[in-house]
């Protein structure tokens, strides 16, 4: 079996992998941001 395969494989894993995780943080940094506009919104009401 060609050993570019399984790292090509990998690598698309890896990547994927990075990508969720990226996703993963932006999803909470904006739900995080939300939060704070919504309290402040509340509060300043």
């Amino acid at each position: 079996m060609p050993s570019g395969i399984p790292m090509n494989s990998e690598d698309r894993y890896w990547r994927t992998l990075i990508a969720i995780e990226t996703f993963k943080v932006t999803v909470w940094t904006i739900v995080q941001i939300i939060s704070v506009v919504v309290n402040f919104i509340v509060n300043f009401i």
